[in-house]
């Protein structure tokens, strides 16, 4: 009787060791269960599900470069039906990949070109759209895509004429993007579309914006820029009194090439000691530029500033006597009517 009660009780230890053993190797597994449920339950890939996906990725996006390089080419050679198309493909088949929002913006580009600004700027406005339902990793990928997006949603209002939308586009842009390098052309932009209503005073403010956004200082530190770049300079002076009165200063420069221009550097405003300017560059040798300089220089751009002031001032003269003599007629149709009740 003894003896059978001890075999019990062995068998009994021995049992809650193998429950123990279970419980104990079950743990991790539990938890890994339970890090599987919390997976699931945020939408969440483990490592080794990812792996595949991102090999998946990667192959749809080698397919959406091809097809991408196949539409810039028909769009170079202005085959736009083709190259449009192929942009279209490339947003339905590969709609993850960066090549899809960009190829957005490029169907934008194709309608731009062939003037049908309605339809650039809805294809240019989706893209913003879906820029804010991107990841974050892929919106930073396509940060500068957005940027040019922006500016151009304004440019093209501007060559579509409606001045008062282009307004309202560009001024956003440049207080979104003030370090863009689209921000001094949104200036521009401006002050040509003024200049086209003949509001003068307008288009001066604007054009004498043109080289003082933001993004100067940050292409000024430039070393190295490329060909068709713009070139930013500024120059402080505390020694120079000019910028209390606004006047501009004519400086020269000169690449180690042996290319020499000269230019005219604006004050950043009244009484700075800052002044700013830019230049357009391009490929080639050192050329002598007279006949270009004949149609366009420094000198001719100071006369535009001039002649642009004196129109201003023509323009608020012809205000105040408008308002002088709506307030003189007014006058005299008091004075007629107290004359006629004293009468």
């Amino acid at each position: 009787m003894f003896e059978k009660n001890r075999r019990a009780a062995d068998i009994h230890t021995w049992m809650l060791l193998i429950v123990v053993c279970v419980a104990f190797l079950a743990a991790p597994l539990a938890a890994l269960c339970g890090d599987a449920a919390v997976d699931d339950a945020t939408g969440t890939i483990s490592a080794i599900e990812r792996r595949p996906l991102e090999r998946q990725r990667e192959k749809e996006n080698q397919k959406a470069e091809l097809e991408w390089t196949d539409a810039e080419s028909a769009f170079l050679v202005n085959d736009f039906d083709t190259a449009r198309k192929t942009y279209m493909a490339i947003v339905r088949q590969y709609a993850t990949t960066d090549y899809a929002m960009r190829s957005l913006a490029r169907i934008g580009d194709v309608y731009r070109a062939e003037k049908a600004f309605p339809q650039a700027i809805e294809f240019y406005r989706n893209v913003v759209g879906n820029y804010g339902k991107l990841e974050r990793q892929q919106q930073e990928r396509l940060k500068d895509d957005l940027t040019r997006v922006r500016y151009l949603i304004g440019a093209t209002y501007y060559e579509q004429k409606n001045y008062r939308l282009a307004f309202g586009e560009l001024r956003a842009f440049i207080q979104d993007f003030p370090d863009s390098k689209y921000a001094n052309v949104a200036y521009f932009l401006i002050g040509q579309g003024h200049l086209a209503n003949n509001n003068f005073r307008a288009a001066l403010g604007a054009f004498e914006s043109v080289g003082t956004a933001q993004g100067v200082e940050e292409h000024s530190a430039k070393t190295v820029i490329s060909p068709g770049d713009t070139l930013y300079i500024q120059v402080r002076d505390p020694d120079m009194r000019t910028a209390a009165v606004g006047q501009m200063v004519k400086i020269a420069i000169r690449t180690t090439s042996g290319d020499m221009e000269t230019l005219l550097l604006k004050p950043k405003g009244i009484g700075s000691d800052l002044f700013v300017g830019n230049i357009k560059t391009r490929l080639g040798s050192p050329e002598p530029t007279a006949l270009l300089e004949n149609l366009w220089s420094v000198e001719v751009d100071a006369e535009l500033v001039r002649a642009l002031r004196t129109a201003a001032e023509v323009e608020k003269r012809v205000d105040e006597l408008t308002a002088q003599r709506e307030s003189t007629e007014k006058e005299m149709q008091r004075i007629t009517k107290d004359d006629s009740l004293t009468g």
